[in-house]
């Protein structure tokens, strides 16, 4: 598997796996905090859909697969030099 692979399979099991520990402990907006940016796109279309607890289902595997992508951009590639190294 490729480092990116890797990393986006890390990063997204352990925000589904905290998410749904928020989850199972009846800590439903800490879920909304923790996946910011899935609880404003898909957890809102859930929710308009089908209420809450869709949301909230959306939200979890939405919110894994955008910081597992994020993660695997950020960390999965090359290092550079800074701009001023050698100067």
């Amino acid at each position: 598997m490729k480092d990116r692979t890797k990393i986006f399979v890390a990063v997204s099991l352990a925000d589904a796996a905290i998410c749904g520990a928020l989850a199972a402990g009846g800590l439903g907006p800490a879920v909304w905090l923790v996946n910011l940016p899935a609880t404003i796109t898909a957890g809102r279309l859930a929710h308009l859909m089908g209420g809450e607890s869709m949301a909230l289902a959306a939200t979890i595997p939405a919110g894994a697969a955008f910081y597992g992508w994020a993660a695997g951009r950020l960390y999965g590639r090359p290092r550079r030099a800074p701009a001023h190294a050698g100067h």
